[in-house]
C-alpha cells in the first residue's frame, strides 16, 4: 500500500518550542511556505526555570509581543547565595546596549512558547500535530519526514519538504535517527522544578544557590528561587552528572532538601513554601558541537543541536537566537540554492555553549574532601573567570571597537573584520572550561583587534586588498595577541588549588592560541617564529618582575617593544603580501612596532585610571596583581619613596591610595607624554611610502592618543 503524502512544503520544522517557532517564524516572513509539525497541545508544561534574561526579551520585543513582556514579571538583579550562607547582590551587569526594556523578566513557559508558536502562525507558518517516525532520506539528504498516525491515515503518512529543521529538544528523535547522537566530550546536566506560593513577598531578583548541599556534601549544580509573580515561585534543582565511578544522586529527593533547606534557613525571605505544582524535569543539551549542527541536510536548533548555556542551563534565549538563525539559513538555502554554515554562525555568535565543564564537576566534588577553594590573592585568570558569570556575554561585534571603528566607513573592511573574527573563534573554539568565551572578551577588550585592523589597512596602503592571506595573517596576528595576554593571567605564586588551577588553564589557553596562530601564518605564507620568540621574552620579563619594588624603566620599555612585534608582523606581513619592496615593508614594520609600543602604553594608563568597560576590570587592577605599567615607573623617577607601597599584594583601598600618589607624582602625565612621543615617532618611516597610501596608516597612530584622552 503506498503511503500517504500529507503535506508538502518548502521547508518542515521539527518541534513547537521557541527554537522550531522562531525558525517558522523567520521562514514564513520571507516568504516561504513552511509547515510546523509538533506532538504536542498548547498550551504544555516544560522542565524550566521561566527566566527571561536581555537577550530572550529583545528577540519578544522584536517579534511583537512587547504587551507580553511588559506584563511578565520583571527582575532586577541576581543575588549568589553560596552554600546556603554568604550572599553577593549587584554582580550581574547588564548589557551596554539593552534592548526595550531594562528589565530581565520571568514568564512560565506555557504562555511564552505559547505566544511565540502563535505568532509564527500569524506570519503564514502552518502547524500539524502530529508525532515524527522517523525522517525520509534520499541520497544522503534528507527530504522529509514520516509520521506516526498523522490525520486521515492511520498508518501514518509522509510530509515532502526541500529543508528540515530539526528543534525536537535535548532528546531529539532526529538527531538520533541520523545517528548523529554520538557521545560527546563533557558532562551532562539535569534539572527539576516545582512551582511554590511563598508566604512572604518576593524580592525582584534572581535566587541561585551554589554549590548544591546536599546530606553534608557538595554537588555540582546549583539550586533556584525565580518569583512568577508576587508570592509564587519557580523552585528548582540543576544537576550535573558526577564523575565516572560516583554515585549519583536521587534528582527528587535533591529538590525536596533543597525546598527543606530553604524552609529551614532562608524563612524570613520566603516563609511557609505551600500550594506546589507536581515536578517537571528533563535533561538539559548543552554539548554543542558546530560540526554537528546540520546533518544529512537537516538543520539543528536549540536544544536539538544542545545549543544551551553549559553553566547557567539557560536555554530560552538560545533556543530563540539559534531557531532563528536556522530559519534564515534555510530560506537563504532555499532561495538560492546554496549550502549553510550554521554551526559556525552560532559558535561564533555564542562563545561560551560547547565548553566542557566536567572539570569543574570533578573539583566541586573533590571540595568536599579537603581542596581548598580559597586563597587571599586574587587570580588573575579565575578573576576573570568570575566577571564571566556575572557578566551578560560580549556580542561578537568587533566593529563597535574603537580599531573597529577605524573601518567605519569602508564595507570591504568591515566585511573582512567579520570574517577574521570568525576564523579567530573557529580557531580558538576548545573544551576548556570557557575558554573561548574569556578570550572573546579579551578581543574586546581596550583598543580591540588593532592588529588585525592595521593588517587591512596596510595592505590597502601598499595597492593591495584584504584577500585570504592577509585576513589569515590578521588572524594569526590576534591569535598571537591573546596568547600573551592568556600568559600575563598566570600567577606569579604556585602554591595553592586556586594558583595550580588558575597557571594550568593559562598555559592551556596561551599554547592553543599560539598553535592556532602558526596555522593560520602558514595559510598566510608568513613566518612568525620571531614574533612568537619576543611574545615569550616579554612574558618571561613579565613574570620575573611581578610584584619586583625594583622594577626599571629600561626594562619595562623593553618588554613594551617585545610585545609590539605583533603589530610589526600585521603592518610588515600584510606589505609582503601585497608585494611591496623591503624598504618599504621595513618601513612599516617600523611604524607597527611604534605604534605597539604607544598602544600599549595608551591601554596600561587608561586601565590604570578607568579599568575596562566591557571586561568589569577595575581601576587599579594591575596594581592589586604586581604589574606595575609605565605610570608607576614614570612616578617612582619622580618620588623614589614609592618603591616602598611596592612589593606585595594590596586591598582595593591600598591600590586606590598608591594609584592617587602615582597621579600626584606625575606618574601618568609622564606616562600620556611619552605615549604620544612614539606615537609621533612611529609616523616618521610612513616617508617611504606615498603620501596617499600613508593616510591609511595616520589614523592608527591617532587611535592611541585619543585613547589617553577620552
Amino acid at each position: 500500500m503506498p503511503v500517504e503524502l500529507v503535506d508538502e512544503c518548502a521547508a518542515v520544522v521539527v518541534g513547537g518550542g521557541p527554537a522550531g517557532a522562531a525558525a517558522a517564524l523567520e521562514l514564513a516572513e520571507a516568504g516561504e511556505d513552511v509547515l510546523i509539525v509538533e506532538q504536542s497541545a498548547f498550551p504544555r508544561e516544560k522542565a524550566c526555570g521561566d527566566g527571561l534574561t536581555h537577550a530572550a526579551v529583545s528577540y519578544l520585543e522584536e517579534i511583537g509581543l512587547e504587551p507580553l513582556v511588559e506584563g511578565a514579571q520583571r527582575i532586577e538583579d541576581c543575588r549568589f547565595v553560596l552554600g546556603h550562607g554568604k550572599e553577593m547582590r549587584g554582580w550581574y551587569h547588564p548589557p551596554a546596549k539593552l534592548p526595550h526594556s531594562r528589565f530581565m523578566r520571568t514568564l512560565p513557559r506555557r504562555t511564552m512558547d505559547a505566544a511565540v508558536l502563535d505568532a509564527a502562525i500569524e506570519r503564514g507558518a502552518r502547524l500539524l500535530e502530529a508525532r515524527v517516525d522517523e525522517p525520509l532520506v534520499e541520497d544522503g539528504k534528507v527530504v522529509g519526514l514520516r509520521l506516526v498516525g498523522s490525520p486521515g491515515s492511520a498508518d501514518g503518512g509522509v510530509v515532502s519538504a526541500r529543508r528540515v529543521i530539526a528543534a525536537d529538544g535535548a532528546t531529539s528523535r532526529i538527531r538520533r535517527c541520523l545517528g548523529a547522537d554520538v557521545a560527546a566530550h563533557g558532562t551532562r546536566l539535569y534539572a527539576l522544578r516545582r512551582y511554590f506560593t511563598t508566604e512572604v513577598a518576593l524580592d525582584p531578583v534572581f535566587d541561585v544557590y551554589v554549590p548544591l548541599v546536599y546530606e553534608g556534601g557538595l554537588l555540582a549544580g546549583y539550586g533556584w528561587v525565580f518569583p512568577v509573580a508576587e508570592n509564587r515561585a519557580n523552585v528548582g534543582v540543576a544537576l550535573y552528572e558526577p564523575s565516572p565511578g560516583r554515585e549519583r544522586t536521587r534528582i527528587r529527593e535533591l529538590l525536596a532538601a533543597f525546598v527543606g533547606d530553604l524552609e529551614e534557613r532562608s524563612g524570613e525571605r520566603f516563609g511557609a513554601l505551600t500550594d506546589a505544582s507536581k515536578p517537571v524535569g528533563a535533561p538539559i543539551a548543552t554539548r554543542f558541537s558546530a560540526e554537528r549542527c546540520e546533518v544529512d541536510g537537516v538543520l539543528f536548533a536549540g536544544e536539538a543541536a544542545r545549543f544551551a548555556d553549559p553553566l547557567t542551563a539557560e536555554g530560552i534565549s538560545f533556543a530563540l537566537r539559534s531557531g532563528q538563525r536556522a530559519g534564515a539559513a534555510a530560506a537563504a538555502s532555499l532561495c538560492t540554492g546554496g549550502t549553510t554554515n550554521l554551526g559556525r554562525e552560532l559558535g561564533t555568535s555564542s562563545p561560551r555553549v560547547g565548553q566542557n565543564l566536567s572539570l569543574l564537576v570533578r573539583l566541586a566534588e573533590q571540595a568536599g574532601g579537603g581542596l581548598t577553594l580559597s586563597d587571599p590573592v586574587h587570580q588573575p585568570l579565575l578573576l576573570e573567570l568570575r566577571r564571566l558569570v556575572g557578566d551578560a556575554p560580549i556580542e561578537p561585534d568587533l566593529a563597535e571597537t574603537p580599531a573597529g571603528r577605524l573601518l567605519a566607513g569602508s564595507p570591504d573592511g568591515l566585511a573582512a573584520l567579520s570574517r577574521i573574527q570568525a576564523s579567530v573563534l573557529s580557531a580558538l573554539r576548545t573544551e576548556l572550561p570557557f575558554g573561548l568565551e574569556v578570550l572573546n572578551r579579551e578581543l574586546h577588550a581596550g583598543i580591540g583587534p588593532i592588529g588585525a585592523v592595521t593588517a587591512v589597512l596596510a595592505a590597502r596602503a601598499c595597492g593591495g586588498d584584504s584577500g585570504e592571506r592577509v585576513e589569515a595573517l590578521a588572524e594569526a596576528v590576534e591569535l598571537l595577541v591573546l596568547a600573551g595576554r592568556s600568559q600575563l593571567w598566570i600567577s606569579a605564586d604556585s602554591g595553592t588549588d586556586l594558583a595550580r588551577l588558575n597557571n594550568g588553564l593559562s598555559s592551556l589557553l596561551c599554547e592553543h592560541a599560539t598553535v592556532k596562530a602558526q596555522a593560520a601564518a602558514a595559510r598566510a605564507g608568513i613566518g612568525i617564529a620571531a614574533a612568537t620568540f619576543e611574545l615569550s621574552e616579554a612574558a618571561a620579563w613579565d613574570a620575573e618582575n611581578t610584584f619586583a619594588g625594583n622594577i626599571s624603566l629600561d626594562g619595562l620599555l623593553g618588554a613594551y617593544e617585545r610585545r609590539a612585534s605583533t603589530l610589526a608582523l600585521a603592518c610588515g606581513g600584510a606589505a609582503e603580501i601585497a608585494g611591496a619592496g623591503a624598504e618599504t615593508v621595513g618601513a612599516l614594520e617600523r611604524f607597527g612596532r611604534g605604534i605597539g609600543v604607544a598602544s600599549r602604553i595608551a591601554e596600561e594608563s587608561r586601565a590604570l585610571m578607568r579599568g575596562d568597560e566591557r571586561t568589569r576590570r577595575s581601576p587599579a587592577e594591575d596594581l592589586r596583581q604586581g604589574r606595575y605599567p609605565l605610570a608607576v615607573v614614570e612616578a617612582l623617577e619622580f618620588d623614589p619613596s614609592l618603591r616602598g607601597r611596592l612589593g606585595e599584594p594590596l586591598g582595593a583601598a591600598g591600590a586606590s591610595e598608591l594609584l592617587a600618589a602615582v597621579r600626584a607624582a606625575g606618574g601618568v602625565d609622564g606616562a600620556s607624554a611619552r605615549c604620544r612621543e612614539r606615537a609621533a615617532a612611529a609616523i616618521t618611516p610612513l616617508r617611504a611610502i606615498p603620501a596617499v597610501a600613508s593616510k591609511h596608516l595616520e589614523p592608527v597612530a591617532a587611535l592611541a592618543v585619543r585613547r589617553l584622552e577620552h
